[in-house]
């Protein structure tokens, strides 16, 4: 459910123009690098000093596509990426707390950098032929796709039908997108829900909170509780919003291929 309302969010800024689906994007960046740190235990201030740097990522990725002269070109993000790896080490280089996790703060500053990264592209394929089109039938087939998944639902029987609502919807609406055709809306909404659903699957493989009555004496619950809501809660907003960044780079490839 989450990951469609955050689908919803974004096809409504799209409709407005690029500078609000940027705004709206960089919400769902932001949600995303702080529900990955906070689901790791990564909140000491040298450890999240790592999650700057990937907002600093995130930020820069949205600005430099919204600045780009072809406001369909993506290169300039790979420049974007390199300074986010770099920074990531100079960041954790210059710490005096004694480096404590320092491998999963590298791992998380750089996959949470990536991944905001990646949604940026989202703005380069509402700057293409057909952007609006576009982006509207891939987060519909995307969103549409993973509410189809349920915990409680059998991977066997949820993922086929996920991808299929997820393709159905998205053919639907592209028949009414006039900017993008049938054929091509098939390939894009197929392209979305798969690759959604894949996010989908490997996010709920994050690491969760242990039910605390079962790990925990009675005596330390009420203190603990809250530190453990917001690390159920952290978890549910990378589960939630992992799809829809990952869509965008493949949305674009087939994008550019189908409608040009």
């Amino acid at each position: 459910m989450l990951t469609a309302v955050c689908a919803g969010l974004l096809i409504a800024a799209s409709a407005a123009g690029r500078v609000p689906l940027a705004a709206a994007l960089l919400v769902v960046q932001v949600v995303l690098v702080i529900g990955w740190f906070r689901a790791a235990g990564l909140t000491t201030r040298g450890q999240a000093a790592g999650a700057l740097v990937a907002f600093g990522g995130s930020i820069a990725a949205d600005l430099s596509l919204l600045r780009a002269h072809d406001h369909g070109d993506v290169r300039a993000l790979a420049g974007v990426l390199a300074g986010v790896v770099g920074l990531a080490f100079v960041v954790q280089l210059a710490r005096r707390d004694g480096r404590s996790c320092l491998t999963q703060v590298l791992t998380a500053t750089v996959a949470t950098g990536a991944l905001a990264i990646a949604g940026a592209v989202l703005l380069g394929v509402r700057g293409g032929r057909g952007g609006t089109g576009v982006v509207l039938v891939a987060l519909v087939a995307a969103g549409a796709g993973v509410l189809a998944v349920q915990p409680k639902v059998p991977a066997w029987a949820s993922l086929p039908a996920g991808l299929g609502v997820g393709i159905g919807v998205g053919v639907l609406v592209a028949r009414h997108a006039s900017l993008v055709g049938a054929g091509s809306g098939a390939a894009i909404a197929a392209v979305a829900a798969a690759v959604a659903l894949a996010a989908r699957v490997t996010a709920a493989g994050f690491p969760a909170v242990t039910p605390l009555a079962v790990t925990l004496p009675a005596a330390t619950l009420p203190d603990a509780a809250p530190s453990a809501a917001t690390s159920v809660v952290a978890v549910r907003s990378v589960i939630a919003t992992l799809p829809i960044l990952v869509v965008a780079p493949a949305v674009l490839v087939v994008a550019r291929i189908m409608v040009g």
